[in-house]
């Protein structure tokens, strides 16, 4: 299942969670291993961090990672997280991804470009989240051809897949 109709589904199965459901550790750590790996499957992504995170304001998880500005896929890997972690194109944010640092004088190709991803729901299922932004991003591993489109909602559904 890829973007299009199977991230309305995820979606659902995310928004309907029960929010205050607390997940075992072991639950809670292999999800967020399964968000590692995926994230780490992005062009232009590295050093992944996902981690449980007790402060009230995350949600139970954090999630970091930099992108290498020299990739040449790297503002596709922003555009394509953003659009797949941003996106409230089913009238509900269950995560955000915002930037946190980019060099102390301001953003220059020499510098990482760290960003952190947050829930928004309290303690959000990380790997069910994993498998909703796979579900929303161009095929990961080796071919990043899909990568270079660009990243609207039903892009990568409007040229075939499913």
């Amino acid at each position: 299942m890829r973007t299009g109709q199977g991230s309305l589904l995820l979606h659902w199965k995310l928004s309907s969670q029960l929010p205050d459901r607390l997940y075992p550790e072991a639950e809670l750590l292999a999800g967020l291993h399964r968000l590692r790996e995926v994230l780490s499957q992005v062009p232009a992504i590295h050093d992944v961090s996902a981690e449980p995170d007790p402060q009230l304001d995350r949600n139970g998880w954090l999630a970091s990672f930099r992108i290498d500005l020299l990739h040449p896929l790297a503002w596709s890997a922003v555009k394509w997280l953003s659009h797949a972690v941003n996106d409230d194109d089913n009238g509900s944010i269950v995560a955000v991804l915002y930037p946190v640092w980019t060099g102390p004088d301001g953003p220059k190709r020499d510098f990482p470009m760290w960003w952190h991803l947050v829930p928004s729901i309290k303690n959000l299922d990380a790997g069910l989240f994993a498998e909703y932004v796979e579900d929303r991003v161009p095929p990961l591993g080796g071919d990043f051809s899909e990568w270079q489109q660009d990243a609207e909602p039903g892009a990568a559904a409007d040229r075939g897949r499913m």
